[in-house]
C-alpha cells in the first residue's frame, strides 16, 4: 500500500528515517515518503507496524489524508499552560500530597523533604538527610512514598544514594503533628557499582505493596549484564511487602519465588527507570535510553516476570554492542512508545490524568523529556496506545524531572533546572 501511494502521488524521496520497525525493509524509503507528506503518523511513536493489518475504519482514514477528502475537521484542543506553584527550591526532584491533604512533600536532590502548605514552604524541613546522601550528578535522595494507610499508619519511606556507594531504601515514621519524620530503619540497601543509572522511584501499588525501579548500576551497555541477571536487583522493578514482616516480606505471588531468581524481582530488563506510575491496571515505565531511543513501557500489573530487553535492545532497536548477536525478541516486551535522540534525550515517565479541570486531557498518560523539554501523551484503550499527541506547543518546559498529583488531582511537574513546582491548566 505504502508502495502504490507513493507512485500513484508521485511522492519524493523523505527527509528523514521516521520509523524504526521498518529498517531493512524493500518498502522502506515509500513509507518514509508517505509519512512526510503526513498520510500517515505510524501506529505508535516510532513504529510503522507494518505486518499489522488494516480495519476498514482506518483504511478509509488512510485514503482519505492521502487523497485530502477529509471534510471534517478535529475540534481544536483547548489551550494549555503552566501555572508557577511554588519556586526558589534547591533542586527538586519530587513533590506529592499525602493522601487526603492538601499539603505537599517536596524532595530536594541534596537531602531535604520540605512542606508546601497555605502558598509558603516550612521554615523547618519536615526530613533532613544531608549527612545521609552523596549528592551530585544523578546522587542524592532520588525518591520518596508515603504509606497508602496514612495517616493510620503514618511511615514514609525514602531512597537514596549514599557515600558508602550504595543505595537504601530507609522507613521514618512521621510525628503525630505531622510535621516531621524521625526514628530511621534500612529497609534494603543495594550496591552500585558506578555512579549513575540509580532509579528510580518508590511507590505503592493497589496490591498495598512497595514498587521500585532499579538502574542497571550504570556505565555503558551494562558491563556486568545486571539488567537481565536475575541474582541482582539492578536493573529491576522489585515489589516488597513492608507490612508483612521486617524489615519486608516477600509477596507470594512475586514471579521468581520459588525459581532461580531473587525473590524480590517483579520485572527485569530495565535501563533507568528513573521515573514510573500505575493507572487502572497497568504500569508505565519511563526508561532512559543510552544513545539510540528512550522507551515508554506499559503493561498489566501482573506478576509474570516481565523481560524489558535492556542490554540487547534498546527500545525496539537492537543494541549492536550487546554481547548476544542473535537479537532474539523471544520472551521481550517492547515500548509502546519511543523516539530517538532528535526528539529528547532523557524520557520522564509520567501519569494518567484525571483530575477534574483539564478536561480535554481526561485518562490520557503524559510524559516528558527533561533536556529538550517535549511533553507527549496518549491514552490506552483495551491496553492499546491511542490517540497519541504532542503537547509540546502548549507546554514546553525543560527540566521537568518528575509527575506528581496535588489533592485535588491536578497534575503536577517538578523542573529541576528553574527550582520549581508547576501545575498544569487549561480546558
Amino acid at each position: 500500500m505504502a508502495s502504490f501511494l507513493r507512485r500513484a502521488l508521485a511522492l519524493p524521496d523523505a527527509s528523514q528515517d521516521f520509523f524504526t520497525d521498518d529498517d531493512g525493509s524493500s518498502f522502506e524509503a515509500d513509507i518514509n515518503a508517505i509519512a512526510e507528506a503526513g498520510i500517515t503518523t505510524g501506529c505508535r511513536i516510532g513504529e510503522f507496524c507494518p505486518d499489522r493489518t488494516l480495519r476498514r475504519d482506518e483504511m478509509a482514514s488512510f485514503l482519505a489524508r492521502a487523497l485530502d477528502l477529509t471534510s471534517v475537521v478535529p475540534p481544536t484542543r483547548p489551550e494549555l499552560g503552566w501555572s508557577l506553584v511554588v519556586g526558589g527550591l534547591n533542586s527538586p526532584i519530587q513533590a506529592l500530597a499525602p493522601p487526603g491533604e492538601a499539603r505537599l512533600l517536596i524532595a530536594e536532590q541534596g537531602g531535604l523533604i520540605k512542606i508546601f502548605e497555605n502558598g509558603s514552604i516550612s521554615q523547618t524541613p519536615f526530613l533532613n538527610l544531608q549527612s545521609q546522601v552523596d549528592f551530585g550528578g544523578e546522587r542524592g535522595l532520588l525518591s520518596m512514598a508515603v504509606h497508602p494507610d496514612y495517616p493510620a499508619d503514618r511511615r514514609l519511606f525514602v531512597w537514596y544514594y549514599a557515600p558508602d556507594d550504595r543505595t537504601y531504601i530507609v522507613e521514618y515514621d512521621i510525628a503525630a503533628d505531622l510535621g516531621s519524620a524521625s526514628s530511621p530503619r534500612t529497609v534494603l540497601s543495594v550496591a552500585q557499582p558506578f555512579f549513575n543509572h540509580n532509579g528510580g522511584l518508590l511507590a505503592f501499588g493497589d496490591d498495598g505493596y512497595l514498587y521500585l525501579g532499579l538502574g542497571d548500576g550504570g556505565g555503558e551497555n551494562d558491563p556486568g549484564g545486571r539488567a537481565r541477571d536475575l541474582t541482582t536487583l539492578l536493573g529491576k522493578m522489585i515489589r516488597i511487602d513492608v507490612d508483612g514482616a521486617q524489615p519486608y516480606a516477600i509477596p507470594p505471588d512475586n514471579p521468581y519465588v520459588g525459581k532461580p531468581g531473587l525473590d524480590e524481582i517483579w520485572a527485569s530488563g530495565l535501563r533507568n527507570p528513573w521515573r514510573w506510575s500505575f493507572d487502572d491496571g497497568h504500569m508505565y515505565i519511563g526508561d532512559v535510553g543510552q544513545v539510540t531511543r528512550e522507551e515508554i513501557n506499559m503493561v498489566e500489573v501482573s506478576p509474570v516476570g516481565y523481560d524489558f530487553g535492556w542490554s540487547r535492545f534498546e527500545g525496539n532497536v537492537c543494541n549492536p554492542n550487546d554481547p548476544d548477536p542473535s537479537c532474539s525478541k523471544t520472551g521481550l516486551t517492547f515500548p509502546v512508545a519511543e523516539y530517538g535522540r532528535f526528539v529528547g534525550r532523557s524520557v520522564v515517565g509520567g501519569i494518567v490524568y484525571r483530575g477534574p479541570t483539564v478536561r480535554s486531557l481526561t485518562e490520557y498518560y503524559i510524559y516528558a523529556d527533561t533536556f529538550l523539554g517535549t511533553v507527549r501523551g496518549f491514552r490506552q484503550v483495551g491496553g492499546v496506545p491511542v490517540e497519541q499527541v504532542d503537547l509540546t506547543g502548549d507546554l514546553r518546559l525543560d527540566g521537568i524531572v518528575s509527575f506528581g498529583t496535588d489533592g485535588n488531582g491536578e497534575l503536577l511537574v517538578v523542573s529541576l533546572f528553574d527550582g520549581s513546582i508547576y501545575r498544569m491548566t487549561g480546558g
